[in-house]
């Protein structure tokens, strides 16, 4: 994969973009401020980085005439494990929230639902730069 297609850059803007939104309002609500933002902290980039695995793995299974689906299983089943693995870790390292960390996870299904609206506002950032 040599250049991170259009989709994947648009889930990762979204994922950030709700780690942000998580953050904000969070503020005022936990009392281990630092712990919180840690933990969603490694959520977001492991959410970032499941994307990344899964576009890859994508691009690889049509690469392939037969195999494919082998492929895509395994990989999922890598991209669960290690969501597991994140999990569980968390929960041992003292300075991260695994609640947090759970809920950054979970930001890459809300960058996959507003990816539509992320497209149309990067879309239309596109067009005025192309007009000036």
């Amino acid at each position: 994969m040599t250049k991170p297609n259009e989709t994947l850059v648009e889930l990762w803007i979204g994922s950030v973009a709700f780690a942000f939104v998580v953050i904000l309002a969070s503020i005022w609500f936990v009392n281990d401020r630092i712990a919180f933002a840690l933990g969603l902290g490694l959520g977001c980039l492991m959410s970032c980085y499941l994307a990344y695995h899964m576009a890859r793995n994508i691009e690889k299974a049509l690469d392939l005439e037969a195999g494919a689906e082998r492929i895509m299983r395994i990989s999922a089943l890598l991209r669960y494990g290690l969501v597991i693995l994140v999990l569980i870790v968390s929960f041992y390292v003292p300075y991260t929230n695994p609640i947090a960390t759970f809920i950054g996870l979970m930001g890459l299904k809300v960058a996959a639902y507003l990816q539509p609206f992320t497209h149309k506002i990067i879309s239309s950032f596109r067009k005025k730069e192309e007009e000036v």
